[in-house]
């Protein structure tokens, strides 16, 4: 049962966290990830305390076990310490965990977690800074993996309705097998995001651009959408200037004379 708190949540980071590949997350970690990232924002570092059964309802979590949630909650934090962050040059990487003080108690069947005071800036005192907003509930109802994360990187951009995304940083933040192919990619990951993401981005779009045979770029087009208002303030545009912010290429607007465009249905 849904919660009007729950309805009204949402999340709110820094650009900079969609250029972290969130590899090896299944659904519900990565909706327990993104709760996490509602409940924490603006809350600096302070230590926040959470109900497992609070954080089932908030997930839509079906399964009754305490066990099955405890492991979740768990493997969500073994696979958070494995996160790369790249800086702006891209001369360093660093592994780091957004969230400190991580505890899950059993007994008192609570979860108690905090931000990490280097990386807080992520989350927090955002007016100044180009982020990305959406509803948690939208989030949620999304099944696919691949949806999920394609849907944040397509909020990034909600107000130009426009995202061109290079297909090794395609690859790469939406965790797709090394050894798939385009076929592999047209049926297993982009016909579930078409699938699932139309009804939330109207008349979306997927377009793989060409060089000669082979794709280089993944596009999306669709609708701007309305700003949203936040607690704070309301949500701040990005521009496509961002895309070097997220460790893409400047360059990936642009293309090379002998480029071209091949437009896939994903509806049959």
């Amino acid at each position: 049962m849904e919660t009007k708190e729950t309805n009204k949540l949402t999340v709110k980071y820094d650009n900079e966290l969609n250029s972290v590949a969130f590899h090896r997350l299944n659904a519900k970690e990565l909706d327990l990830f993104f709760t996490f990232c509602a409940k924490l924002k603006e809350k600096g570092t302070r230590k926040l305390f959470f109900t497992f059964s609070e954080l089932k309802k908030i997930i839509q979590f079906e399964p009754t076990s305490k066990q099955r949630f405890v492991n979740v909650a768990d493997k969500l934090y073994e696979k958070m310490l494995t996160f790369t962050i790249n800086s702006t040059d891209g001369t360093k990487r660093t592994r780091y965990n957004l969230f400190s003080g991580y505890e899950i108690d059993e007994k008192k069947q609570e979860l108690q977690i905090s931000v990490n005071p280097d990386l807080m800036y992520l989350i927090n005192n955002l007016v100044t800074r180009e982020y990305t907003l959406f509803e948690h509930r939208e989030f949620v109802n999304i099944k696919s993996t691949y949806a999920k994360n394609c849907y944040r990187l397509l909020k990034q951009f909600r107000s130009t309705g426009f995202c061109k995304i290079k297909i090794n940083d395609f690859r790469n933040l939406l965790d797709i097998p090394k050894n798939y192919n385009m076929c592999d990619i047209d049926k297993r990951v982009l016909k579930p995001i078409n699938n699932e993401l139309k009804v939330l981005f109207k008349n979306l779009t997927i377009k793989k651009i060409k060089k000669q045979i082979k794709v280089e770029y993944i596009e999306f087009n669709f609708n701007k959408q309305l700003r949203i208002k936040s607690n704070l303030n309301k949500i701040k545009t990005s521009n496509l200037t961002n895309i070097t912010k997220l460790q893409w290429n400047s360059d990936s607007i642009a293309l090379s004379d002998n480029s071209y465009e091949v437009v896939w249905d994903y509806n049959d």
